[in-house]
């Protein structure tokens, strides 16, 4: 933004014979104030590039966008843990705020997600969409006694568009065990933080890939 034009443009709407005001506490604050105010840019202003620019482009892939958690859910094919689901979710959200912790944290379901940004215009609910991710964990639980077959599949999906096809699959992990009626609480919370370790792994690994992509493309 040019700031220095915002002054110009406010100088010459002042009239040259206007008096001089008297340099007191209270004119200071008021200046102090008002130049804040001025200096602070909007929440709402859209960025023009990623964390991976390249070739005076965008590399348009979600590790490069992605700093929000908006939505974590935890669904179950099985009746053994469906009442620990709020346990799970809260796991989830303390993982991701351990292993990824740069991510800011909201409550705004996909659908609002969707509707917020499609009530904006078009470049800002783009932003707006790109910037997000929901996490989900699904569990298949088979059996009521020992052993009981446990599969945990769990991945962070952003909102996008992004150009990359493989997202819904490169940010997603799973796991297949069993265990025993009153183990199988454990066994998941267990396998639910080493997927979610897994996914950031992956993420950083894939950010960094794109980062070192992106410098080569733009060397300084």
């Amino acid at each position: 933004m040019n700031w220095r034009g915002i002054f110009m443009r406010r100088s010459e709407t002042t009239p040259i014979n206007k008096p001089t005001q008297p340099r007191g506490s209270m004119n200071l604050f008021k200046s102090i104030f008002t130049t804040v105010f001025i200096l602070v840019p909007s929440l709402n202003v859209v960025a023009d590039e990623s964390l991976c620019p390249y070739g005076g482009s965008i590399r348009n892939d979600s590790v490069c966008y992605i700093n929000t958690l908006s939505w974590v859910e935890v669904n179950f094919q099985g009746d053994v843990l469906k009442k620990h689901k709020s346990d799970f979710e809260k796991l989830m959200r303390l993982r991701f705020r351990n292993d990824m912790s740069f991510l800011a944290h909201e409550t705004v379901s996909p659908s609002e997600v969707y509707e917020v940004s499609y009530a904006m215009d078009k470049p800002k609910g783009l932003y707006y969409r790109q910037r997000r991710a929901s996490a989900s964990c699904h569990v298949w639980t088979f059996g009521n006694d020992f052993p009981i077959a446990i599969h945990i599949e769990c991945g962070l999906q952003g909102f996008g568009p992004y150009e990359s096809n493989d997202d819904a699959t490169a940010l997603r992990q799973s796991s297949l065990g069993y265990s025993s009626k009153e183990g199988a609480y454990l066994h998941v919370k267990e396998g639910i933080a080493e997927l979610i370790s897994r996914i950031s792994s992956t993420f950083f690994d894939r950010r960094d890939n794109a980062i070192r992509w992106s410098n080569k493309a733009n060397p300084k």
